[in-house]
């Protein structure tokens, strides 16, 4: 409402010539609108866990966790890219990749049958 007033009495012949009880009005569907679509913005984040996830990460309200945030998650990445880059060289030796399998193999043969015993 405050905006709407300000427009109205600093702009030379201005457009908007509205009532108070008129500029309250519009006040106040424009809050609503604000409302409603915060929470559909927010509905559609939490609609997915991914979704939720990075926007609990990345669309932090304040900007000084947000980039502490972003600059963790590049760590983690960093961190997951050198894991695979040394199972990827250990693999390469065709001894331990066989061991690898057996034991995947092996570690399904255990949780399907646990499955089936329940």
């Amino acid at each position: 409402m405050m905006l709407l007033s300000i427009y109205s009495e600093n702009v030379d012949d201005g457009d908007i010539v509205i009532a108070e009880r008129d500029m309250t009005l519009v006040c106040e569907m424009l809050e609503e609108e604000l409302e409603d679509l915060e929470m559909e913005k927010m509905e559609y984040a939490y609609s997915n866990p991914y979704r939720s996830m990075v926007h609990d990460l990345l669309y932090d309200p304040l900007k000084k966790r947000r980039n502490r945030n972003v600059q963790e998650w590049k760590k983690l990445l960093e961190v997951d890219a050198d894991l695979i880059r040394m199972t990827v060289n250990q693999l390469r030796n065709l001894t331990q990749l066989k061991d690898r399998l057996r034991d995947r193999r092996d570690e399904r043969r255990f949780i399907t049958g646990l499955m089936f015993s329940l």
